[in-house]
């Protein structure tokens, strides 16, 4: 267990320091994800009582074709950040150029089966959902840095790699916690200059190290993440 605990304070160490050094990026990237949402929703929001079959296609239609892949794409800068990297806007906007279909397929792949275990979750006090979630969560950084791992594979692959660790990253989870109360009484402004992105490049640290963790142990080969095209 303080084993465990010396990962989470290194993990975050690093963190803490790397996205520092690209705060500017850190801060921005996610802003300009949100701010796709928020311009599809607007321009949905005529049609919610007009046509409301449009409002949802429009709606749904900015959702699923460009926030899922960007959010593939905030993996792999927050993954760079972690590893001291130099990231870019052009990195966020790569899944939208490269492997698309199947990048998109991913998410939505990962979301179905979030969606699945959420409707359980209403009968079951939503524990198997937080489980479930957190065996999924390396979905996206997986689709983000492994290019040829097919669709459906990053997420069997996610649950591989944090078989024994579903534990850690919750308590990761929750070591934010302070963080983002803290952030509240300041209208959010705490969070959205500190404690996010520091909580991103976190668990893009636990991506790094897990997926080393796995291929040291066995659970998962080398040619698993690389496999060939």
């Amino acid at each position: 267990m303080n084993n465990r605990a010396e990962l989470r304070r290194e993990l975050k160490a690093i963190a803490k320091e790397n996205f520092k050094k690209q705060w500017g990026l850190s801060i921005g990237l996610p802003l300009i994800v949100a701010a796709i949402a928020i311009v599809g929703t607007l321009i949905a929001i005529p049609f919610i009582f007009a046509v409301p079959i449009l409002y949802m296609i429009i709606l749904f239609g900015v959702i699923i074709f460009l926030v899922l892949p960007l959010a593939v794409g905030l993996s792999l800068c927050f993954t760079k950040i972690f590893k001291d990297e130099t990231t870019s806007i052009n990195d966020l906007f790569s899944p939208l150029k490269v492997n698309y279909q199947r990048k998109l397929g991913g998410m939505a792949w990962y979301f179905l089966w979030i969606d699945i275990w959420a409707i359980v979750g209403i009968f079951t006090l939503f524990i198997p959902t937080v489980i479930k979630a957190i065996s999924y969560s390396m979905t996206p950084y997986i689709l983000a840095d492994c290019p040829n791992v097919k669709a459906k594979d990053a997420l069997k692959l996610s649950m591989r790699m944090t078989q024994g660790y579903k534990m850690d990253l919750f308590v990761a989870d929750l070591s934010f916690l302070g963080w983002a109360l803290l952030g509240g009484l300041t209208f959010n402004i705490l969070n959205l200059v500190f404690t996010m992105p520091y909580m991103s490049t976190t668990f893009a640290g636990y991506y790094v190290r897990l997926k080393e963790k796995a291929i040291e142990s066995g659970a998962v080969k080398k040619e698993e993440f690389y496999p060939e095209a």
